[in-house]
Order: C-alpha cells, then structure tokens, then sequence
C-alpha cells in the first residue's frame, strides 16, 4: 500500500504556535499530526493560510474522535486542559 506524500500547509503564526503547544503537552504525536494535516488538506481553501480556528477545530474534532482508544492517564489530562485548549 503507497501513502501519498502530506501536502504542505501554510500556518498562521497563532496556528503553527498551537500545534507546537499541542505536540509539546503530548496530546498530538506524529501519526496524529499527518491525520490532521490530511483533513486540513481535504478541505477546499484556494491556496490560503490555516487559520487559528481552522487548525483548533480540526484538532479538537480529531482529539474528540480519538479519545475512546486513548490511555487513561493521556484522557485525564485532556480532559483537564480541555477547556484551556479549547473554549
């Protein structure tokens, strides 16, 4: 089975800092990055920037997906942070 190469996206600053944020607290390793940049991907944007909530959306949607599979200790700690990340 072939992967097709990730596509590159354009970051807002905001956005690209977020990502770091959430690589650095754990809550996104690399498999999880290349998902989210495929769904970034899929959606039509004419060649412009990820925005900030564009980027917090996907993510939060992908989090929330991904949740019931993952580690009792990694759901403890989103689901505290939750709510700094996302509201």
């Amino acid at each position: 089975m072939s992967r097709s190469p990730i596509q590159h996206l354009e970051l807002e600053p905001r956005a690209g800092d977020f990502l770091e944020m959430l690589r650095d607290l754990g809550h996104l390793d690399e498999p999880a990055v290349e998902r989210l940049t495929e769904k970034l991907v899929a959606q039509p944007r004419a060649g412009r920037v990820v925005t900030y909530e564009e980027l917090r959306r996907a993510a939060a949607i992908l989090l929330f997906d991904a949740e019931s599979g993952m580690r009792s200790d990694s759901k403890e700690l989103l689901t505290q942070e939750w709510a700094r990340l996302f509201s």
